[in-house]
């Protein structure tokens, strides 16, 4: 038989089990507990979840150093950002240094947004639609005295059709540095060669919306499509700081300057040697200012009761007008391009946007309409792709929180930019290759002396430095260019372009065998060159 057991504490009467203590709970009893119990554990965990998601304010200050460390990363002088969501402004504020003496970027720092210029053009466009000045289907010969080689671009292309590349136009952006005014170039356009047929594919040109910016004055009767920008745009926003020529950019009190890629000054886009452009690319804004446009932008056109357009007319700067050739990636769905805007479906969201590059600054401006949510990122530093790195990381932190924070974008455009210097080292490996060591011109140096003529790029003057020299000397004589290269004789009647891989190659005229005419490759995509004939 087991011993009694001796009380814990003396004097203490042993305890009863628990086991007979226990009674039957009802149901209803058993139902609010388990709901006490639910209620409390759904509590702390959310308490849990709160204190450990960040919060929007959180998400930004830690978005506003990851700016700034990828600013150093890519060596950019310089960046200035304007977020807004939901009409407001969630950020705009510069990093960096502005210029050269070290002065930091502020939030009325104005930066070259260059092609993000473009869409300002058209809205001017869409403004004289509804006034019932133009129509989007007007002939632009009607509008204005450039016509297009193509006739059948010539009758028919309209304000849709420049406005959304569809002319058959490459770029033909050297004309910029061979006339030194616009009038110059747009008087021309009927002599470039189109390399695809009217309306059968996308090409960019920055001439259709400089010949848009001409429609946009003559049209509205004011001075200027800088005046125009002004009164239109600028002024019912309230963009203050926003500048609309190059020419008034150092007069300037708070702008950016920018700088090459081994960090010196560059001169300013005025100062450059070339035609700056206007309505194709030549505001300056700051991220107070952008941050008024991007507000219009998320109000369809207007902003706090101040109506840029109306809803139709927005829908047709920012729908699809032209299927664009872009790959489709795991981020990226169809593109298409609208009246300046880019469109397309970013990780199942719809996305419209668009870049700018001009004289080292470069600028990347996107919108989700769906998402109410924008932003632009202006940077000041040239061959650096910053802009299109921080276009990502913006849109992956305030959309998609989820994603691991990475280096993962800078990893992708380096090797983006490592990919295309290889190809352009294999491109000089194949030009090297192919030189026909040994060979000597076909004429006299001085035979090749002379002036020669293109219709739309104006005249280029060979001459020889001295007597004895054995390079030739070339320069553009139209008024105002100062394009000027030296020539080495490479192969044949080919001659290399110093500091260039460019070649020049002269022809000879079949009966007499003379020099008669020089071909130089100014725009990639017309595959033998522009011919320049030699004058008598």
């Amino acid at each position: 038989m087991e011993a009694e057991r001796e009380p814990l504490l003396r004097g203490a009467a042993p305890a009863v089990p628990a086991a007979c203590t226990w009674r039957k709970l009802s149901p209803r009893r058993v139902a609010v507990g388990l709901t006490l119990a639910l209620a409390l554990l759904s509590v702390t965990v959310l308490a849990a979840l709160h204190w450990r998601t960040p919060t929007e304010q959180q998400r930004l200050r830690s978005l506003e150093a990851e700016i700034d460390t990828l600013r150093r990363k890519w060596g950019v002088h310089g960046v200035s950002v304007a977020i807004v969501r939901r009409d407001k402004v969630l950020l705009a504020r510069g990093f960096g240094e502005k210029n050269e003496k070290g002065d930091q970027v502020t939030a009325d720092t104005i930066f070259g947004i260059g092609s993000t210029t473009k869409a300002f053009t058209s809205l001017l466009i869409g403004q004289l639609v509804e006034q019932g000045k133009v129509s989007w289907t007007t002939p632009v010969t009607s509008l204005h005295l450039s016509s297009f080689k193509d006739p059948i671009a010539a009758s028919q292309a309209n304000l849709i059709d420049i406005l959304s590349h569809q002319t058959g136009l490459p770029r033909h952006d050297a004309m910029f540095g061979f006339w030194n005014t616009t009038k110059d170039c747009l008087a021309r356009l009927n002599y470039l060669e189109p390399t695809e047929s009217f309306r059968s594919t996308w090409q960019y040109n920055n001439w259709m919306y400089e010949l848009a910016g001409d429609i946009v004055r003559d049209v509205s009767g004011k001075a200027s499509w800088a005046d125009a920008l002004k009164g239109g745009i600028l002024d019912p926003l309230n963009m203050t700081s926003t500048i609309g020529s190059f020419w008034d950019t150092p007069y300037t009190p708070d702008h950016a300057r920018s700088f090459d890629e081994e960090g010196n000054l560059m001169p300013y886009e005025a100062d450059g040697g070339s035609l700056p452009p206007t309505s194709a690319g030549a505001m300056s804004s700051s991220a107070n200012d952008a941050g008024q446009w991007l507000r219009a932008l998320l109000g369809r056109g207007s902003l706090s009761g101040t109506q840029l357009v109306n809803e139709t007319t927005f829908q047709q700067l920012t729908q699809p007008h032209k299927t664009m050739d872009s790959p489709r990636t795991k981020e990226y769905g169809y593109t298409s391009y609208g009246l300046a805007w880019i469109i397309s479906e970013y990780r199942g969201h719809h996305s419209v946007s668009h870049t700018g590059s001009t004289s080292g600054f470069k600028t990347a401006l996107r919108f989700f309409p769906d998402d109410d949510l924008a932003y632009i990122i202006m940077t000041n530093t040239i061959a650096r792709s910053l802009s299109t790195v921080l276009d990502e990381v913006i849109s992956e932190r305030l959309l998609f929180p989820e994603i691991p924070q990475s280096l993962k974008w800078s990893d992708v455009e380096r090797e983006t930019l490592r990919a295309a210097a290889e190809t352009e080292r294999l491109a000089v490996e194949k030009r090297r290759l192919s030189r026909l060591n040994g060979t000597s011109p076909s004429h006299p140096l001085d035979d090749y002396v002379g002036t020669y003529t293109h219709p739309a790029y104006g005249r280029f003057k060979i001459t020889r430095p001295t007597p004895t020299s054995d390079i030739l000397h070339g320069r553009v004589i139209n008024p105002g260019s100062v394009i000027a290269i030296n020539l080495t004789h490479w192969h044949l009647d080919v001659f290399a372009i110093t500091g260039d891989t460019a070649d020049v190659v002269f022809e000879t005229e079949a009966s007499t065998g003379a020099i008669d005419a020089l071909v130089i490759p100014l725009e990639p995509s017309v595959v033998a060159g522009e011919r320049f004939v030699k004058e008598a």
